[in-house]
């Protein structure tokens, strides 16, 4: 079986005896070892355990909670950005957003908490008003990127008050 790149879960025998396995994976796509096991060439069974997400990480890096108290928080994609702004939101935590989206909103008028590869060793935090910090964003997505081969960002944005 060949995984696609970044799917592939991390099984370990649950005994040396055994042809069973588990798999293991931060990220973890239940579909593809679904999948695999309803084919019935391989005999293993499999469970999920619960991790910190790269939201709550995030968080936990920059030492901030992710809303202002009895404030709302938005997750959304960076295709979904201007949309989740438009329904109101001040509170946004963005994934899946290659281009950065956040790129076209008036800078002087949000803060943005940004990481990339975050639980890896490769980990890069940067924070500050957005028009302020845009271009060191982009220098520390380069290095990640040249370093690594690939950047998996998050990031939460709130609009100043």
């Amino acid at each position: 079986m060949r995984w696609p790149t970044g799917t592939r879960p991390a099984l370990r025998r649950t005994s040396r005896s055994s042809s069973t396995a588990t798999a293991t994976r931060r990220s973890w796509s239940g579909g593809i070892v679904e999948r695999v096991h309803a084919r019935g060439h391989v005999d293993f069974e499999w469970e999920v355990r619960p991790g910190i997400s790269s939201v709550q990480l995030l968080a936990a890096r920059h030492r901030i909670v992710l809303h202002e108290v009895g404030q709302p928080i938005v997750v959304t994609t960076g295709r979904r950005l201007l949309e989740a702004i438009d329904g109101g939101g001040h509170n946004l935590v963005v994934m899946l957003n290659r281009d950065l989206a956040c790129r076209d909103l008036p800078g002087g008028e949000w803060r943005i908490w940004w990481g990339a590869n975050l639980g890896t060793t490769d980990e890069v935090l940067v924070a500050g008003l957005l028009g302020e910090v845009l271009p060191e964003i982009d220098r520390a997505r380069e290095r990640v990127k040249d370093r690594t081969g690939w950047v998996m960002d998050t990031y939460l944005l709130r609009r100043c008050r």
